[in-house]
């Protein structure tokens, strides 16, 4: 049970940073489009 919870806990929190990569990269390029 806790190495479930461990896992889930780790996938959470990637997801997390894969989300806020994404969102930085996007605005990146958008500030590249307008410039």
């Amino acid at each position: 049970m806790p190495q479930l919870n461990t896992s889930l806990v780790l996938f959470i929190f990637f997801f997390f940073l894969f989300t806020y990569y994404l969102l930085f990269i996007t605005q990146l390029i958008d500030k590249q489009n307008i410039l």
